[in-house]
């Protein structure tokens, strides 16, 4: 990790800051056309929506913060082995995913290399998430700069949960109106994504001290702008798909 920028740089809160939910929430969606295509583009790389929907989210990060060495936290479900697959309760890791990007690169290119970090970071999930940070520390680094940016996407349930004699009903995992809330204390900003019929639906979440909410606005419209252009044309750089 070492060498990792941070992706927000630390402004002091103004006195208006002190009003008001210091976190915003702003919600997002992919239709179900674009998220069709999407699939598409990833099965014909060899890789999975996840990391089509990582890759656009980091040609993003890449485009408006000026960041090349880009660290994005997600969670894992940390169930590598066969003797957790049945276990009750939450197991989920937070896991890094970190990969150099080029404003050069197509975006095909860009999906390769997040393709790669995404399998190097699920061979490597059951590193328990403390450890790792307590180790940075000690060498002196700062993990502030690691887990600025959390991305998520959960999949939908492939069949209806039953138990005889239990009414059972999943949870949304914050994507559902209600308090937001960013999972670590030092993120600065989470895009929470969930499969839906009509598509991918969730909430982006942000703190108000480093972005302003007409900002973010804006950043989700270029996301979706950079996914739509990808399956339109893949091969196109990464420069070309961020313009406005």
């Amino acid at each position: 990790m070492r060498g990792a920028s941070p992706i927000f740089a630390r402004k002091a809160k103004p006195a208006a800051a002190l009003l008001g939910s210091p976190v915003g929430r702003e919600p997002f969606a992919v239709p179900s056309d674009l998220a069709a295509r999407l699939g598409q583009l990833s099965r014909n790389c060899g890789a999975t929506v996840f990391m089509a929907l990582l890759a656009g989210f980091k040609a993003l990060l890449l485009a408006r913060r000026g960041c090349h060495d880009l660290c994005v936290a997600t969670a894992m479900a940390n169930r590598s082995r066969p003797g957790t697959e049945h276990l009750v309760g939450p197991v989920q890791n937070t896991t890094l995913i970190r990969t150099h990007m080029r404003p050069d690169l197509s975006f095909v290119e860009a999906l390769g290399r997040v393709r790669e970090a995404v399998l190097e970071a699920h061979a490597n999930q059951d590193l328990p998430f403390d450890v790792l940070i307590a180790r940075l520390a000690q060498d002196g680094l700062d993990p502030t700069a690691l887990i600025q940016a959390f991305f998520v996407l959960q999949n939908a349930f492939r069949r209806p949960f039953a138990l005889p004699g239990v009414a059972a009903q999943s949870f949304a995992n914050g994507l559902r109106e209600g308090q937001p809330v960013l999972p670590l204390d030092n993120t600065c900003l989470t895009l929470l994504l969930q499969e839906t019929p009509a598509g991918l639906a969730g909430t982006c979440t942000f703190k108000r001290e480093v972005l302003a909410a007409n900002t973010l606005r804006q950043w989700m419209v270029d996301y979706r702008m950079i996914l739509a252009r990808a399956v339109l044309n893949p091969t196109s750089s990464l420069a070309r798909l961020v313009q406005r």
